[in-house]
C-alpha cells in the first residue's frame, strides 16, 4: 500500500506540470473506460480513502479471484470454470529429449508441477523515500546552491542575460 500511496503522492505533486497532451489522453482513457475524471490531488485523496478501508482479507480475496485460473490446478483445489490457455515460446526445432523441446503434454505437465509447489509469502519490505541519508542531501544542497546564469551560445546566437527568457 505504501508504494501505491507514494505513486499517488508523486502524481499529485506533479499535477500542475502535466502536459495538455497527457491530460487529454488521460481524460479520453477515463471516459472510454467509464471512470471518473479527477485531478491528481483528488485522485491522491481518493486513493488514501480507499486504502484506509481496505483489509488484508479484501486483498487476499481479490488475489484469489484474479489467480483462480492458475491456483485451481493445485491438487485438492476447487476447479475453475472455463478453459485455461497457455502459450509457450521455445527455440525453433528442438527435438524430443532436448531441454528446449515443448509439446502440449510437456507444457501441461510443467504447469501442473509448478502449481503443486507451495508458495511462501514474501516479507514486507519498507521502501525508503530516498536512498541518500538526509544529512548527505542537506550537505549537497548547501554546497550546490542553484543560481541563474546567462545563456552562452557557440552557434552565433547572441548571449542572453540571466533574467531574460528566450
Amino acid at each position: 500500500a505504501s508504494s501505491l500511496m507514494t505513486d499517488a503522492e508523486q502524481l499529485a505533486a506533479q499535477g500542475d506540470r502535466i502536459s495538455h497532451g497527457d491530460q487529454l489522453s488521460y481524460l479520453m482513457e477515463t471516459v472510454a473506460n467509464g471512470h471518473t475524471f479527477m485531478s491528481p490531488m483528488q485522485s491522491y485523496h481518493m486513493t488514501a480513502k480507499a486504502l484506509s478501508t481496505m483489509t488484508l482479507e479484501d486483498v487476499n480475496e481479490a488475489a484469489a479471484e484474479l489467480c483462480s485460473h492458475v491456483s485451481s490446478i493445485h491438487d485438492g483445489a476447487e476447479a475453475s470454470e472455463g478453459p485455461i490457455i497457455a502459450i509457450a515460446c521455445t527455440p525453433k526445432g528442438p527435438k524430443e529429449g532436448d531441454p528446449g523441446f515443448c509439446d502440449e503434454d510437456s507444457l501441461v505437465q510443467a504447469i501442473y508441477e509448478a502449481c503443486q509447489i507451495e508458495v511462501e509469502p514474501e516479507e514486507d519490505v519498507v521502501v525508503p523515500h530516498t536512498l541518500i541519508p538526509e544529512e548527505e542531501l542537506a550537505k549537497a544542497i548547501a554546497e550546490n546552491q542553484p543560481e541563474w546564469k546567462g545563456g552562452k551560445f557557440t552557434d552565433g546566437t547572441p548571449d542572453t542575460a540571466a533574467d531574460s527568457l528566450t
